[in-house]
């Protein structure tokens, strides 16, 4: 059944979330108002290792690439059909003749926007309560857990970094203020669970058709989401049996979009299997879940009134809200499922379908059980409901704080030295896709934002063997290490061009000026660029 949205509602979601939008804004309009030529604000706040590597992949877009390659690593590989989503943003940034950041920064405000527009819509199929709608896209959209408390309360040493501040997956406001793609996919996986309802409950296949093209396009930006839709829609399907007689139908219905988008699953994992690079680079995506304790702080209160929501739902006899009670059931099984690296990330939408679940529930404690005692108090829900908000949204508020903050610093990686942004731009004029360059990690890190090649470290798990590489990073830099050692090391690693910047120079007082097995090609005064002097045969 499609639900009745006003166009006082709509007009209100739009309303709410571009102030959220704009408030998500704030710390790049600061870090643009601080950003000077001599020192340049690199365009991120939160997250920045992994925003240069979008940007990257999007300016291997823009140079015509339509295959991938991981060009944080110096082993040679062929490419693979991935990350289509931020190679497609690169090409229409080059042809709408637009900078890279500004094209990421337009599909972090439309894909938020988006977003939040399927929330409201995921909640109006579970509720015509128009308050509980709005209380559902609250707690999605600026709701986060109890990691404030452990800071508050001096417990980060014992306890260590809460889920709140690291796991963008479990948190849609993480997601507005950094992820676009990750808003597009999680738009994506509702409108494809949606879709599949629409099939269960219609009886046309015509819906299950359009979920199988929406997980399609889910699986394009990240695969194993697609496991959490096939996780959820078959507990679902199991707890609609005891209500309803085993139909086939609804069965083949769930296939059909399983097997449409399965093909990309497929090759994502033949890639790994077939392509040693991308094999090391998969195994290094080590996300395995943290202690319950972790997950009761960061989802505890909201799971609390979702669990009082979802046996509402169940006494109610709702077949549609079935998928949330059944979002609940096999979430844990999802976040501990063995001998699967990715544990975390299947966390991904599970605070919509608590969010929902846990209006419903606030909603039956205020209005039915304390308002049953204080019958004033009834009239306050809407009061009780922004209070509510609130409370959520405390450890999202220290985000904002701790953005500002660190934008304020003007520092490295969220700001770059014009010197390097200089190197970076002469490199991009001299270097190809298989030039091997070194410089440190921060270095390493924003250089393939400006210019093609392979950097021998600068990204966490896109660098295959990154501790070992790390290691010797430092060891090249130092001022002890001999120089056969250097030689013997840039042969093995097929190293062109070694860079020599404040990053570099702060691993050690090594001076490559000094040496005769490095040429000096370029030089700013702060940031030289060396050639690597081959030795014949």
């Amino acid at each position: 059944m499609t639900p009745t949205i006003s166009r006082r509602e709509w007009l209100w979601v739009a309303g709410w979330a571009l102030l959220l939008l704009l408030l998500t804004s704030l710390p790049y309009l600061y870090g643009a108002a601080l950003s000077t030529p001599a020192n340049q604000f690199s365009g991120f706040v939160l997250g920045v290792d992994d925003g240069n590597s979008y940007l990257a992949k999007m300016r291997l877009g823009a140079d015509g690439a339509w295959q991938f390659h991981l060009f944080y690593t110096s082993e040679p590989h062929e490419g693979a059909t991935l990350f289509l989503f931020h190679l497609l943003l690169g090409k229409l940034a080059r042809l709408a003749h637009l900078p890279l950041l500004a094209v990421y920064h337009a599909a972090r405000l439309l894909f938020g926007l988006l977003l939040l527009a399927m929330v409201y819509l995921f909640a109006a199929h579970f509720t015509p309560n128009v308050s509980l709608r709005r209380l559902s896209l609250g707690l999605v959209a600026v709701g986060s857990g109890l990691g404030w408390l452990v800071i508050a309360l001096g417990q980060l040493d014992r306890l260590g970094l809460p889920l709140d501040f690291y796991l963008p997956e479990a948190f849609v406001f993480h997601l507005l203020l950094a992820l676009p793609h990750l808003s597009l996919a999680l738009s994506l996986l509702l409108a494809a669970l949606l879709l599949t309802l629409h099939a269960w409950e219609s009886g046309r296949w015509l819906w299950a058709g359009l979920a199988g093209l929406a997980l399609l396009l889910l699986a394009a930006i990240a695969a194993f989401y697609y496991f959490v839709f096939a996780a959820v829609l078959g507990v679902t399907l199991l707890l609609r049996w005891p209500r309803i007689a085993f139909h086939w139908r609804e069965a083949g219905q769930l296939a059909l979009p399983l097997a449409i988008a399965a093909p990309l699953p497929l090759y994502y994992a033949t890639i790994a299997a077939t392509i040693p690079v991308f094999g090391i680079w998969a195994q290094q995506h080590n996300f395995q879940s943290p202690a319950p304790v972790h997950y009761l702080l960061a989802f505890g209160p909201l799971a609390a009134l979702a669990i009082i929501g979802a046996w509402r739902t169940w006494l109610a006899g709702s077949r549609p809200g079935l998928l949330l009670v059944g979002w609940l059931v096999v979430s844990p099984l999802l976040l501990y499922v063995p001998l699967v690296t990715l544990q975390r990330r299947l966390a991904f939408g599970l605070q919509v379908a608590l969010a929902v679940l846990a209006a419903q529930g606030a909603a039956w404690l205020w209005c039915e059980q304390i308002s049953g005692r204080w019958p004033r108090l009834r009239r306050r829900w809407p009061l009780a409901a922004l209070a509510l908000v609130a409370l959520f949204s405390l450890s999202n508020l220290l985000i904002l704080a701790g953005t500002a903050f660190e934008t304020g610093r003007r520092a490295q990686p969220v700001f770059q030295p014009g010197a390097i942004v200089a190197a970076a731009d002469w490199l991009a004029g001299v270097s190809s896709p298989d030039t091997v360059v070194l410089a440190a990690y921060n270095t390493a890190n924003f250089l393939p934002t400006h210019a093609p090649g392979r950097m021998f470290i600068g990204h966490g798990p896109e660098t295959i063997h990154p501790e070992q590489k790390s290691t010797l990073v430092q060891q090249f830099y130092a001022a002890a290490t001999p120089n056969d050692w250097r030689q013997q090391f840039l042969a093995q690693y097929g190293i062109d061009l070694v860079f020599w910047g404040p990053e570099e120079r702060a691993l050690g007082q090594f001076l490559p000026g000094q040496v005769s097995y490095l040429h000096k090609v370029y030089d700013n005064g702060e940031v030289a660029i060396f050639e690597v002097v081959k030795i014949p045969g």
